[in-house]
């Protein structure tokens, strides 16, 4: 426990001592500046009732009255206690201890644009994430970016709500037009093979979590050789790293709601997510742009606008803290265990500062869906009915929020956020796959400025291009394994983006834009906008697909009756065989 300090109003304070020293906790109340014992607390517990002397005022007066009269962020921090760079750590004289320094400016709200302009003050990312993360102690909405049990349809437009994303169905041009070698595919194709042969010899069809960790090795072993094919050839891969088991989160504000009846404005809603891909890779550089900002394809478009509650969609709601993460730390090294150290020894201005990781970029993640997900579990049962058209929709809904939570992380990583928006655009790749089925996406963020108070004056959209359930390889009947080469071409393709021999395909603006315009963009239904109505391409494909095969089997059908129709008997008039009949 830490010593608690007596407020400026003079209102009822608990007082709380160390629990490894002899003294009590007490309350008591403070009237006119001055500090007096009201009653002692008893306690049920042994190491409760031992911890239990009240603070005598002899003792801490000096303490308690300088609390009083200062602000809890205006430690004193002597010319000895400082280190050589920007610290956020000082060492109180009173306590004995190292303090954690969050600035927090008088009249500071993160709900209201015109009170955190303080904002524009922090130095570094230890001041702002404070200031940014630690002042919004409400609820906020989890959003989790696969959930095959959401509770209506068309996921993907809701996501796209939340994220401020154009989805686009097909791939980039630079990414689409792309060269690979027959032998780069022959050869993953062998790696590919012989993967899959080896855990088909060990694998057990009875248990799922063990699948799910013959998947994972067979995923590891595949990327890793794509990255080691590709790295002499790719700048991009010179100088990575690769992380496995990431835990990317993002916290953002998106629309206006009601938040507490103590508040009674309708403030900003929050929204929590947290990504956990199966490895990921990071680069030194930034990936060239998939399109053309200054072009009109990333200012047009109507993005889905949902007045919805959250959780009448059945989105959770939970409170704990707010939490912005690339999948790595934002600094390495010993910050704060060698504090101590070095002001018994004299020697705080020799710390080193911080240092930031080499590899700040998204290059490509990959991520590997729950050993609980299954295609048959979407067919028609005794738990619902046929949703099989909505496997599409999740796959679009991960690919749009897993590209939006690791894009935004590493932008508020570079010191922005919703009012201090990018000037340059955040790219990446993602990859979703169940093991058997792949997902492409590439993911190009524009802006982080879609919170209530910015999002009227932004002309900017997010987008994400994706394709969808491209099958990595098929069994036959007698086991031998049939590759798809189209999905060994794409894996192949994301791994070299930004190779230098495609590098012409990115600075050419022309066939860029010429290419978005050439594909299909999903965007609301005007007439009817709620959630339910929408219907995205795969399902008016699917209509068509219908209508036609229904209009053949009419067709079929009625030539069919037409042929089996009896011939019928030619008779002739009555006056022409009068006539006949005269004539003989």
């Amino acid at each position: 426990m830490s010593v608690k300090r007596a407020s400026l109003d003079f209102t009822k304070r608990w007082v709380f001592a160390s629990p490894n020293s002899s003294e009590i906790v007490s309350r008591q109340i403070s009237t006119g500046g001055y500090l007096h014992e009201k009653k002692k607390a008893y306690f049920d517990k042994r190491w409760m009732r031992q911890a239990g002397k009240p603070l005598p005022w002899k003792l801490y007066k000096e303490p308690i009255l300088a609390s009083n009269r200062r602000k809890t962020w205006e430690y004193p921090v002597s010319d000895t206690d400082k280190a050589s760079w920007k610290h956020s750590r000082w060492f109180d004289q009173y306590s004995q201890r190292w303090i954690p320094f969050h600035p927090r400016a008088q009249g500071f709200d993160i709900n209201y644009k015109r009170k955190r302009e303080a904002l524009f003050d922090a130095e570094n990312l230890q001041q702002l994430f404070p200031l940014l993360l630690d002042n919004h102690n409400y609820k906020k909405y989890i959003i989790r970016p696969f959930n095959h049990q959401f509770s209506t349809t068309n996921m993907s437009y809701f996501y796209q709500h939340l994220t401020h994303t154009k989805y686009v169905h097909g791939l980039p041009y630079q990414v689409e037009n792309a060269t690979v070698s027959k032998e780069e595919i022959d050869n993953l194709e062998r790696v590919v093979q012989d993967s899959l042969l080896y855990t088909s010899m060990h694998s057990d069809e009875n248990d799922s979590l063990k699948k799910h960790e013959q998947k994972k090795q067979i995923l590891t072993r595949i990327f890793q050789y794509l990255v080691s094919s590709q790295i002499s050839e790719n700048e991009f891969l010179e100088n990575s790293i690769v992380d496995y088991d990431a835990n990317n989160s993002m916290f953002w504000f998106r629309g206006r709601g009601f938040l507490k009846w103590t508040k009674s404005d309708d403030l900003p809603v929050a929204y929590q997510s947290h990504d956990s891909p199966l490895l990921q890779i990071r680069s030194d550089k930034q990936l060239s742009n998939f399109s053309n900002t200054a072009g009109n394809f990333s200012m047009s478009g109507e993005i889905p606008t949902f007045y919805t509650t959250p959780h009448v969609l059945g989105v959770p709601r939970d409170q704990y803290r707010n939490s912005i993460s690339a999948g790595y730390r934002m600094f390495v090294g010993n910050q704060y265990v060698n504090y101590q150290t070095a002001l018994n020894d004299e020697r705080l201005g020799d710390l080193v500062p911080p240092i930031r990781t080499d590899q700040p970029y998204g290059h490509t993640q990959l991520h590997l869906l729950p050993h609980d997900y299954s295609r048959d579990w979407y067919e028609d049962g005794m738990e619902h009915g046929d949703i099989t058209n909505e496997i599409e929709e999740h796959l679009k809904a991960n690919g749009i929020m897993s590209g939006w939570v690791w894009n935004a992380a590493q932008a508020h990583f570079d010191m922005h956020w919703m009012d201090n928006d990018i000037a340059q655009p955040y790219c990446s790749q993602t990859i979703v796959t169940d093991g058997q089925w792949l997902s492409f996406f590439c993911y190009q963020l524009n802006t982080i400025a879609i919170d209530p108070d910015n999002i009227e004056s932004n002309s900017m959209r997010n987008l994400c291009y994706g394709k969808t359930s491209v099958k990595l390889y098929e069994i036959s009947p007698d086991g031998a394994i049939e590759v798809n080469q189209e999905a060994l071409e794409l894996l192949m393709k994301f791994i070299s983006t930004g190779a230098a021999r495609h590098r012409h395909l990115a600075d050419d603006s022309e066939a860029t834009e010429a290419h978005d315009l050439t594909l299909p963009v999903q965007e609301p239904d005007p007439e009817n906008p709620a959630l339910e109505c929408q219907k995205p391409l795969h399902k008016v494909e699917l209509e068509k697909e219908l209508a036609r095969q229904k209009e053949e089997e009419s067709n079929s059908a009625k030539q069919l009756a037409e042929s089996a129709q009896p011939e019928e008997e030619v008779t002739m008039p009555k006056r022409l065989l009068r006539i006949l009949g005269s004539k003989r």
